[in-house]
């Protein structure tokens, strides 16, 4: 019984984070953090496209270089 509960969570935290599920989490978070909602809702949508653009979730998304990042 336990095997298919862990299988279980590991599926639903997948399906979570696909289609760009976590990208009201980080809105939120980059508001909790200073940046007005306006400019933290552009953001986020410029990494959501630039993921789609690539081709991978937003949870894969690197930051190399914080302060040349256009996001």
């Amino acid at each position: 019984m336990m095997r298919g509960i862990i299988r279980q969570t590991g599926s639903m935290r997948s399906a979570a984070l696909q289609g760009y599920a976590t990208a009201t989490d980080l809105a939120d978070y980059l508001v909790k953090n200073g940046l007005p909602f306006r400019d933290a809702h552009e953001a986020v949508a410029l990494a959501v496209r630039y993921a789609e653009q690539k081709g991978c979730d937003l949870a894969e998304l690197k930051l190399t270089n914080c302060n040349s990042s256009p996001i």
